[in-house]
């Protein structure tokens, strides 16, 4: 009896039904680690801005102990900190940021808020910079409005809303 070359069509469905097992253990995996990998690059991105305009602020603070005098409140209109960024991933309508001085002008809030396409990428954003500010939990801020002096810093979400707040020392020279 001579044995023909090739495969069975038996041995072909099961060939096929192995590799779409594969594919629907593999493919959920791979989606995660995908939207991991963009919260991971957002998340760099607002805390590029972060320290950019921490930076800033530090340069330009005034001699004198009087805020409203210092450069510090045109940073709302000036656009430059997003040159920091990857305009692609982070667009001027997603990035706000709101600076508040306390009443003693010895500290000076930094608010930082972004639309993220989802509240999982928001999750997965605050995730990441749980370890660099702290916070990681929900919190009902809607807007930068909501955010004052009171507000402790960290890194919050709600929906799809990101937020850093940080404080940092507006020491006089």
């Amino acid at each position: 009896m001579r044995r023909r070359a090739g495969f069975t069509l038996i041995e072909l469905l099961i060939v096929m039904a192995i590799i779409a097992a594969l594919m629907a253990v593999l493919i959920p995996s791979v989606t995660g680690a995908m939207r991991k990998a963009t919260a991971t690059k957002i998340a760099v991105q607002l805390r590029n801005i972060e320290q950019a305009v921490e930076q800033y602020l530090y340069s330009m603070l005034p001699k004198s102990d009087d805020l409203d005098q210092s450069p510090y409140n045109d940073l709302d209109r000036n656009q430059d900190f997003r040159d920091f960024t990857n305009v692609g991933l982070l667009n001027n309508d997603e990035v706000d940021i709101k600076l508040i001085p306390d009443d003693n002008n010895k500290r000076i809030k930094i608010a930082l808020y972004y639309n993220a396409p989802s509240t999982v990428i928001a999750q997965l954003i605050v995730g990441t910079l749980r370890e660099a500010y702290g916070g990681g939990t929900t919190k009902n801020l809607g807007s930068l409005d909501d955010v004052d002096e009171n507000t402790d810093d960290g890194a919050y979400y709600n929906n799809t809303n990101v937020f850093i707040i940080k404080s940092i020392d507006a020491f006089w020279w």
